[in-house]
């Protein structure tokens, strides 16, 4: 047989991914399907298992009933590991295009194999996922007693078939890539790698009892990846946003349960991918609820009942020092002319002195015509809040709690003072982590995810930048609709771009979520996935690209992340400029991290320094 042009397909991690990542997994798998309740059986199974020989699957079983794996014969052993390869294996959405377009165009296509599978189960799983079809061929080395490893598979196809082009895709770059190339056919290496972050969960799966599950999740985010139309957005989500997200929910649920709460409440402002991913997860006696609640709703109604104190209470460290003056009057909507109204004049654009501080402070709280015009102002806004809490639960007596992503808390703070007004139960809240200066549960108790020791200021400031990412739909107000109903108005959309951003978030929540529930974790070990991925985000994330996203998250001429200069270098390390929002991890892109990590000092130094002049000149 001649023919013209042929194009053949390694199948694993080429076309075919795991889902549950390495082979040997597997293997674990298969113990458990088997053996779901005998540990002891599981472990001699998977001893007995990885040390198989043979060609075959045949093979591989031939000796187990001598061995007795009861109540299963050698038959059935063999069904139950094509059981479970058929419900891990996927296809690679790219090279399931590329087989598509190679055949559109009237290349044969086969696909080949180092593999002790037999042939038709593998057609059966490629004809379901869509790359097989009439006229292609499936090539396994037990089969054609050849192996792709040391040529003698490709030197059999060619004498067989004798194609007169020949391309060949594949992911191992000696029997792939090396061989192929030395029987004079046009190789392409086909990249299914593990990403930095995902490898190294594989490299930790050895450390713990259950650790083969870290390589499962590795498994789970890889494939979510390569069988998907993935983008930058989507892998950031399945490698640096859902091992953190996911545990948390978890260690919430497990949390609330214990202390009989029975209401969970998400704000739509940064928790919209907290609770897709908390609907995926058994609740049926947990009511989860979204509520829409911001900053911009509460500060006016909290203000009306706080004054000075409650100001204070949430401004950084509890003092506006260093703060513009009309960045601080647009956080509580009043405009300067609005000051000058009540005779208000203020002469100075940034606050720079403690008196300057007091000064304007008692400008908006202590100054009586003042005072009552914003109490007028906000009344209104206090009822419909009002109305708004009674429509939501919040004051019907149900324990409930708020999750949230943490920091400062001042959402508890405000939230409880409010309810605390209107003579109702304050909500606990959960948090992934709070800062050091996080405001004092005198308005409520929060339990969080990290302590604070547990994670870095940093990786803090960076989750809280870029992971949240809710830009796009915060709430700017209430109104009642037609059916009397109090619904939220949000502010108008940014770019196209968020939004897109956005939908690759849901995207990746959804691919890979259900995938994560098939398999029971302990919470310590949740907790390990959670923490190893935060200790290396900040060095990880520069290697797996992701960087590249920031230009979606650069609003308002600030830039989140970006390369610096040779002189911006200079200015963030020696004067503690903050050229971006986050200097640290600009300097991580631009020196890289060996280097960074060398003049770290230089730069936390520089940082002391500066806490120290601004105490003194306060």
């Amino acid at each position: 047989m001649n023919i013209d042009s042929l194009v053949s397909f390694d199948i694993f991690d080429t076309v075919l991914i795991r889902r549950c990542g390495k082979p040997d997994n597997i293997i674990v798998l298969l113990s458990l399907y088997l053996f779901p309740n005998d540990r002891a059986k599981q472990e001699a199974f998977i001893v007995w298992r990885r040390n198989c020989t043979g060609f075959t699957i045949e093979d591989f079983y031939s000796k187990a009933n001598a061995i007795s794996f009861l109540p299963y014969n050698y038959l059935e052993l063999i069904d139950a590991e094509l059981h479970i390869e058929e419900m891990q294996l996927v296809a690679n959405l790219k090279v399931k295009k590329l087989i598509e377009e190679y055949r559109a165009k009237g290349n044969v296509i086969k696909f080949i194999s180092d593999m002790y599978l037999p042939s038709d189960f593998l057609e059966f799983i490629l004809r379901r996922e869509g790359c097989f079809v009439d006229g292609d061929e499936v090539i396994v080395s037990c089969e054609w007693k050849a192996r792709k490893e040391n040529g003698s598979l490709f030197k059999m196809v060619r004498n067989t078939y004798n194609p007169k082009k020949w391309t060949h895709y594949g992911d191992n770059k000696n029997s792939d890539i090396r061989m192929a190339k030395r029987f004079g056919i046009k190789a392409v290496h086909v990249d299914c790698n593990y990403t930095v972050i995902e490898q190294n969960w594989i490299d930790h799966s050895f450390d713990y009892l259950e650790g083969w599950l870290l390589s499962v999740f590795a498994g789970i985010c890889r494939a979510s990846r390569l069988t998907t139309d993935s983008n930058l957005a989507f892998q950031m989500t399945v490698d640096y946003i859902l091992p953190l997200y996911y545990s948390y929910i978890l260690s919430v649920f497990d949390n609330a349960r214990q202390r009989g709460i029975k209401r969970l409440y998400f704000s739509s402002f940064d928790n919209k991918f907290l609770k897709r991913i908390a609907d995926y997860i058994p609740h049926d006696d947990l009511d989860l609820r979204t509520i829409s609640i911001s900053y911009d709703t509460l500060i006016l109604p909290f203000l009306r009942i706080t004054g000075a104190d409650g100001y204070m209470l949430l401004a950084e460290k509890n003092t506006i020092i260093g703060r513009e003056v009309n960045e601080l009057l647009k956080e509580i909507k009043i405009t300067p002319e609005e000051l000058a109204q009540h005779n208000i004049e203020i002469n100075f654009s940034k606050i720079e002195t403690k008196e300057q501080e007091t000064l304007f402070v008692d400008s908006l709280f202590n100054n009586q015509s003042m005072l009552d015009w914003m109490r007028r102002r906000s009344d209104a806004d206090l009822q419909m809040i009002k109305e708004y809490f009674i429509q939501e639960g919040l004051m019907d007596g149900t324990s409930s709690a708020m999750v949230d992503i943490g920091w400062n808390s001042s959402m508890r703070v405000m939230v409880n003072a409010l309810l605390k007004y209107f003579n109702a139960n304050f909500l606990e809240f959960y948090y992934i982590s709070v800062s050091r200066d996080a405001l004092p549960p005198v308005y409520g108790d929060y339990i969080p995810f990290f302590k604070v020791s547990n994670i870095s200021q940093n990786v803090i400031m960076f989750i809280d930048e870029y992971y949240k990412s809710s830009y796009w739909t915060v709430v700017d107000k209430y109104r009642r609709n037609d059916d009397g109903v109090i619904v939220p108005v949000f502010k108008a959309n940014v770019s196209l771009e968020i939004t897109n951003i956005h939908n690759s978030f849901m995207d990746a929540i959804d691919c890979a979520v259900p995938q994560f529930l098939e398999y029971y974790c302990n919470p310590s070990l949740l907790f390990f996935w959670a923490k190893n991925t935060i200790d290396s985000f900040l060095k990880n994330v520069c290697k797996d690209g992701m960087v590249l996203i920031t230009r979606y998250m650069n609003l308002e001429n600030s830039d989140l992340i970006r390369k610096l200069s040779f002189v911006e270098v200079l200015q963030v390390l020696f004067t503690g400029k903050k050229i971006t929002r986050i200097p640290l991890l600009s300097l991580y892109i631009t020196l890289g991290c060996k280097l960074t990590m060398a003049l770290k000092w230089q730069y936390n130094l520089s940082s002391k320094i500066r806490e120290l002049v601004n105490k003194r000149l306060n």
